[in-house]
């Protein structure tokens, strides 16, 4: 089984978080891309999401279906639409600095609530504006740059409902 990371946002639309990776991750360069910004766009035209190669992982944003977004905010208490999947290519050493710097943008501009899970567990919540760091359910050996996500957070418990 390959790595893997969710980051889930409280979105409807789509179109607000597919703008915030073209026009920002991918054309100042956040994250290192795979391919030139035309190809990505080109090959993701006629999709309702968006799937990128950058250098460190691949992602796949897509709205969450009716079941998977009933159970992600029932064991959150927010009602979380959209998903960012992150397969992950282990053989980058960066890849935890870049998965961060690639959330920390998006949470920069919105101020949805959103949750972040390393292989299904939790390690980073914001609700009601206040971001929390948890890796006490981790089994991590190293922890996440956090401080690459360029917001001000607290560590402490995420709740689970």
């Amino acid at each position: 089984m390959g790595m893997f990371c969710d980051f889930f946002i409280r979105s409807k639309n789509l179109e607000d978080v597919k703008d915030i990776i073209v026009n920002t991750i991918l054309k100042e360069e956040i994250v290192r891309i795979y391919d030139s910004i035309d190809t990505v766009l080109k090959d993701n035209e006629n999709q309702d999401g968006l799937d990128i190669t950058f250098g460190a992982f691949t992602v796949f944003l897509r709205l969450l279906d009716e079941d998977d977004a009933k159970l992600k905010s029932n064991i959150y208490r927010i009602d979380l639409n959209c998903s960012i999947h992150f397969s992950i290519f282990h053989n980058e050493a960066d890849w935890g600095h870049q998965i961060m710097k690639f959330i920390g943008c998006i949470m920069q501009r919105m101020s949805a609530d959103c949750v972040f899970e390393d292989y299904g567990v939790p390690v980073i919540i914001r609700k009601s504006g206040q971001v929390t760091v948890d890796e006490s359910r981790s089994t991590r050996l190293v922890s996440f740059p956090y401080k690459e996500l360029n917001l001000s957070y607290t560590e402490g418990d995420i709740v689970l409902y």
